[in-house]
């Protein structure tokens, strides 16, 4: 199964020195290292602040996610049911899978359905090829453990984001030194 995609650490470190190769090139105080260290760590400290605040931003924290889950979760929620024919299905099976494996390997998931009550909340139930043209009926998550885990994805972010702006803190003591 495909996993979802998260912030890489190596592209995190990789990024890191870019905004300052950028000031130590273009910024007319360029000769001044200690400056330009003391103005690069503060940008890293506004970007890495950024990222960190990415999933507290409204209209923002969908950003924190992939392009392809967004879908899947959109489509769920609308039309209540996920096919494999849909954008992301295999982002939200492996999501499942990963938090709490009640989707078996060595069966091939085809239909995610919620399944509302008249009071309490609702499930989201799994069909399998197995079982033919049966409605969905392997509970696989509730409908408010399936919004936790995805706010654990969101916060995901943070970590890079945490890197950066320490990043950036060292920096700024470094240009003190210099």
């Amino acid at each position: 199964m495909r996993e979802i995609p998260r912030w890489s650490k190596w592209m995190t470190v990789a990024l890191t020195p870019v905004p300052i190769i950028w000031l130590a090139l273009f910024h007319p105080s360029a000769s001044d290292i200690g400056s330009t260290l003391a103005l690069s760590g503060l940008v890293l400290n506004v970007i890495g602040a950024a990222i960190i605040a990415l999933p507290d931003v409204p209209r923002l924290n969908q950003y924190a996610l992939s392009k392809d889950f967004r879908h899947a979760w959109k489509t769920l929620q609308d039309k209540r049911q996920l096919t494999p024919t849909d954008a992301g299905f295999a982002s939200v099976v492996e999501l499942i899978n990963r938090q709490n494996g009640r989707l078996d390997y060595d069966r091939t998931c085809n239909f995610l359905n919620v399944d509302y009550k008249v009071f309490g909340n609702p499930n989201i139930s799994a069909g399998f090829e197995e079982d033919s043209n049966k409605p969905p009926r392997h509970t696989v998550a509730s409908w408010v453990t399936m919004q936790m885990w995805i706010e654990d994805l969101r916060d995901n972010v943070r970590a890079p984001g945490f890197f950066i702006f320490m990043s950036g803190f060292g920096y700024q003591l470094l240009s003190y030194v210099c």
